[in-house]
């Protein structure tokens, strides 16, 4: 895995980027850590990555990078979890119909060889998401098997922690994170060639 440290010791909060996992279990324990140490947390699916962060007071950071590393090490894809995150995912379509990004990016999608990923349909919804044949928590669990990786995955901490605690914490935290070899697929052709 490679890893930025930051140590600034101006910062008001400490961050992370890379819900429930076997160490801490509760469905909903990470993000209330973080929200009753005065912190946020998200995470956004681009193309061909996703990023997860959260920011939070530095008196908890340590303790917060432990539970935050956890959801990659031994993740529990609680059922419900699964499908409260996908009723999250369709309100966020259902919010961007009316974005006027999300509709050029529509215009240009139309543009591009439909046989393409680039020209489908980007966020997903309960439609595009659901079906009476998919187990969508079965789908969640073989795309972290398969691509949850430590050889392709970028770990970036920023606090007003020393050098040598934010180093110490990475390292202990983050090192029981699998490496399954480059699991990245191979690049796709231009979207563009129609």
């Amino acid at each position: 895995m490679t890893v930025l440290c930051t140590s600034d010791p101006d910062a008001s909060k400490a961050a992370a980027s890379l819900s429930a996992s076997t160490k801490y279990p509760g469905a909903n324990e990470y993000r209330a850590y973080i929200q009753d140490n005065q912190g946020f947390s998200n995470a956004e699916t681009f193309n061909e990555d996703t990023a997860y962060y959260f920011t939070i007071s530095p008196n908890a950071f340590a303790e917060a990078l432990d539970r935050f590393s956890q959801l990659f090490i031994s993740p529990l894809f609680d059922k419900d979890y699964v499908e409260q995150e996908l009723h999250a995912v369709d309100s966020e379509s259902k919010g961007n119909l009316q974005d006027i990004v999300d509709q050029e990016n529509s215009v240009i999608r139309s543009l591009l060889d439909s046989s393409h990923p680039a020209a489908k349909y980007d966020c997903g919804n309960m439609n595009t998401l659901s079906s009476d044949t998919l187990d969508i928590r079965e789908e969640v669990i073989k795309l972290y098997r398969k691509y949850y990786s430590a050889d392709i995955m970028k770990l970036a901490i920023i606090s007003n922690h020393s050098m040598d605690d934010l180093i110490e914490w990475a390292v202990s935290k983050f090192s029981e994170i699998k490496s399954l070899g480059d699991t990245r697929p191979d690049p796709l052709p231009s979207p563009y060639d129609v």
